[in-house]
């Protein structure tokens, strides 16, 4: 399934979980939980982090750390507020994409935080703010997508290609993926760091902003790949 239609199906279900969520004061005791292989959890090579806007977060979106390492078992941990992360569901789906979801609005003394771990990864999203940083990733194409003040940070041995769908002044940091080329589709105020050697598509709208990690020269070049409407730049890092 492609990430642009994964992303919206799973942006879309969460939402209908989380419609009328009631809200819940985090007790500030915190807690742990962990869902692996003996809990029930599904492999995945794809995670999509955060909660709809329906969800009230009270400035503490979800935040996620995520470590590649082909060699270790999915596992996720997820700490915070037990009283907070007690409503917190996290699985993968048809085994292809991490997601999670909560029915209930919070304000927590822990804000709630996954340490994912996946012996592979090719995507990743963030929805309703949430900031994730992966690790380790090297895959022959990877996506990112992010939307309504997402912060993904992405670094890695890097592969051939890396594709980026952002708006709503999503950020993504990708300056320590090395790949061969990027195509970018940047909207509302995004912005993005990519580290391409030879070849940079796409289009940033919206007054987004692509930094290129190269010299002044070569970045320039590059950027003659992307189409720039109002207000929008491209340009060396």
């Amino acid at each position: 399934m492609a990430l642009r239609s994964r992303f919206r199906t799973l942006s879309l279900l969460t939402a209908a979980l989380a419609a009328c969520s009631p809200y819940v004061e985090g007790n500030g005791v915190y807690a742990e939980r962990t869902f692996d292989a003996g809990s029930g959890l599904k492999p995945f090579d794809a995670a999509v982090i955060g909660f709809p806007a329906s969800v009230d977060v009270n400035g503490q979106p979800l935040a996620a750390s995520i470590f590649v390492d082909p060699a270790a078992a999915p596992q996720v941990v997820l700490g915070g507020d037990e009283n907070v992360i007690q409503d917190i569901q996290v699985q993968a789906d048809e085994g292809e994409v991490l997601h999670t979801t909560t029915n209930r609005s919070y304000h927590a003394v822990h804000p709630p935080q996954l340490r994912i771990t996946a012996p592979q990864l090719v995507s990743v999203g963030s929805i309703g703010g949430a900031g994730v940083t992966v690790a380790g990733a090297a895959a022959a194409s990877f996506a990112v997508t992010a939307e309504a003040g997402g912060r993904v940070e992405l670094s890695g041995a890097g592969g051939a290609k890396l594709t980026a769908i952002l708006s709503g002044g999503a950020q993504l940091d990708a300056s320590a993926y090395p790949v061969s080329s990027a195509v970018l589709t940047l909207g509302g105020g995004a912005s993005v760091t990519v580290a391409p050697s030879s070849q940079l598509s796409g289009s940033a709208d919206g007054g987004s902003v692509v930094k290129v990690k190269a010299d002044a020269t070569t970045a320039a070049a590059l950027c003659q790949g992307v189409v720039l409407g109002a207000g929008s730049t491209c340009g060396p890092l």
